[in-house]
């Protein structure tokens, strides 16, 4: 589960509740302060590209998860991409898909 706790710090998980409320179980209802925020499948990224994860939307008072398709960072290149593929492909992201 996720959470937006009291000051609006997100993410927040259940150790965070715990932490923040010790006589909190799961028998009880999550505080009022914080708030549940519905997890989004993990998108789909192509190339050089990530899914990054944003501040929660919120829709109709209930709050999603947010995420959006970023260019990967080089630095993030340098290190997620083989090197064996950028030799092969070069660096068009669609030779990468």
């Amino acid at each position: 589960m996720l959470f937006i706790d009291n000051k609006g710090n997100y993410p927040r998980y259940l150790g965070d509740l715990q932490e923040a409320y010790p006589e909190w179980t799961f028998k009880n209802a999550i505080p009022s302060s914080w708030t549940v925020v519905q997890e989004r499948p993990y998108p789909a990224a192509s190339g050089l590209e990530m899914a990054v994860e944003e501040y929660p939307e919120e829709i109709n008072g209930v709050f999603f998860q947010k995420w959006s398709i970023v260019t990967m960072p080089q630095e993030v290149v340098d290190v997620e991409v083989p090197e064996s593929a950028m030799q092969r492909f070069g660096s068009d992201p669609k030779l990468l898909v």
